[in-house]
């Protein structure tokens, strides 16, 4: 009997040996990072596209001339749409390489309110911009609009608010011209016309490191028979887009309001890279059993035509013009408000729509 307990005993450690080796590798996990990486990119690059030609608040189809041939917008926002990111968790043809599946992992990471959220990510994502402009006339009925922002690299520190985060910085930049000529004035019996070339480039870098994911979550990951997951360390995202393109501007003045339509062909070429470099630590009742560095990123490149169409009103107000239009890539927009009969809208998808608000001022 008791060889028998001395045999059973020394193959148990054996056979535990054996599996906490596998177990608790944590090489893959980085290999999984990068994959969710690239497939946030891959989520996030077509709606860049759009947002490059969001926040333009300028409607009529020719610049409305009160006492000078000039105009200033201050601010212009644009809010563009995409179908949901991160959405290769939700592939169930996706291997991961880690012991414990990267989504049971995010799913195991995030309760409550966070999860709600994280699950309406998935299905809508919605991206912000604000821009300032000015344009002016220029001879032969051209016209030359200037629109964009630029925020210097903004190192913010330690922030209470956001103590999570050791170090934060941001570097932002938007800029677009637009040359367009006016074939038609608008007049009492017809409308304006207008044919224009536009250029855009922007770009968005975030750096951040934080020390350990307990900053951010009240507790380390429940990583099942392995442990306590904790990770910290750096991670930045850099994205660029360059948009070239056409336009059709069509607007009909009605005493204080102008409604307007406007068709942009455009060839696009954009880019966004990811890297992080994670330490993650595996815990057993607060003892760590094993810890690795993870480097992990990866870049997605698109490039393409769209078409991007947007429509609108505007309101005058003496000197003063609000703007508001809608816009769409015309190519494959997607609506879905899920069911509204029973209040369930976990099915939502809106994807390559977007809002356009602004003030302007003719001088």
């Amino acid at each position: 009997m008791k060889k028998l307990i001395l045999i059973l005993s020394i193959s148990s450690c054996f056979l535990f040996n054996i599996y906490s080796e596998d177990a608790v590798n944590l090489v893959p996990l980085g290999d999984d990072l990068t994959t969710l990486f690239l497939g946030i990119g891959q989520d996030v690059v077509p709606l860049l596209h759009q947002n490059a030609l969001s926040g333009d608040t300028y409607g009529e189809a020719e610049i409305d001339q009160v006492f000078l041939p000039f105009y200033l917008s201050i601010p212009s926002i644009g809010l563009s749409t995409t179908d949901g990111i991160a959405t290769v968790l939700s592939n169930d043809s996706q291997e991961w390489k880690f012991a414990i599946q990267l989504p049971t992992l995010v799913d195991s990471a995030l309760e409550g309110d966070s999860k709600e959220y994280f699950d309406i990510a998935q299905n809508i994502f919605a991206l912000p911009t604000v821009k300032l402009g000015f344009g002016f006339k220029l001879p032969s009925n051209f016209e030359l609009h200037i629109s964009g922002i630029y925020l210097p690299p903004l190192d913010f520190g330690s922030l209470a608010s956001v103590s999570a985060l050791d170090n934060l910085s941001l570097n932002i930049m938007d800029v677009g011209f637009k040359l367009r000529k006016t074939i038609f004035h608008d007049t009492f019996f017809k409308p304006a016309f207008s044919i224009g070339a536009h250029y855009y480039y922007s770009t968005f870098e975030m750096d951040f490191t934080f020390n350990q994911i307990t900053d951010f979550l009240d507790s380390r990951v429940d990583a099942g028979v392995l442990g306590d997951l904790d990770l910290g360390g750096t991670f930045n995202i850099n994205t660029k887009v360059q948009s070239f393109g056409l336009d059709f501007h069509l607007s009909k003045r009605l005493i204080i309001f102008t409604p307007f339509i406007k068709l942009s062909p455009t060839l696009y070429y954009s880019t966004i890279s990811t890297t992080a470099d994670l330490d993650a630590t595996l815990y057993d009742v607060g003892t760590e059993i094993s810890s690795a560095n993870l480097n992990s990123g990866g870049s997605v490149n698109s490039n393409g035509v769209m078409l991007y169409g947007s429509a609108g009103i505007e309101f005058r107000l003496l000197f003063m013009v609000i703007h508001l239009s809608f816009n769409a890539d015309l190519q494959n927009p997607t609506l879905t408000l899920g069911d509204a009969t029973s209040g369930d809208f976990s099915e939502t998808y809106i994807d390559k729509f977007g809002l356009n608000l602004g003030f302007r001022f003719n001088f």
